[in-house]
């Protein structure tokens, strides 16, 4: 009994795999997202031009938007806000305290990836730090992978 409940939880982990092609272009992102599938962005924040540019960045990171806005032709772009302890990436970040991280990523194209990262007080809504932005250009510093549709 044990074996057949085994092999049948496998072939299900199996059938739910999500495959992920990288794009290459700014119109297959588009396409991608007008045909309903997600896509990932993996930064390698470092390779970023920032305009904090004493802060070492050296974090590779990715994130799969749960909605997306495109401007046809123009521009893909999707927020979020994730609530965290501290900053540790900012000198004394952790000092701030608990916040509120604000980001939106826009996808330009013709002008790469911008990312801008607020960090806001939980309590007063005000910015604790100026705002972070960073450039990212394609395929260098940012790359986007489309996610089959389930």
């Amino acid at each position: 009994m044990f074996k057949r409940v085994f092999v049948l939880a496998s072939t299900c982990c199996l059938w739910t795999q999500v495959q992920a092609a990288e794009l290459t272009s700014y119109s297959a992102i588009e396409d991608s997202v007008r045909d309903g599938s997600r896509i990932t962005i993996v930064v390698d924040w470092e390779k970023c031009e920032s305009n904090y540019p004493n802060i070492k960045l050296d974090y590779i990171g990715s994130w799969t938007p749960e909605g997306i806005v495109v401007k046809k032709g123009s521009s893909v772009a999707a927020q979020g806000m994730t609530y965290t302890y501290g900053v540790s990436s900012v000198p004394g970040g952790e000092l701030l305290g608990p916040v509120y991280q604000a980001y939106q990523y826009i996808i330009s194209k013709d002008k790469g990836l911008e990312i801008i990262n607020r960090f806001v007080d939980p309590v007063t809504h005000q910015e604790k730090i100026p705002t972070a932005k960073l450039h990212c250009e394609f395929s260098t510093a940012f790359k986007v992978y489309g996610h089959e549709k389930k």
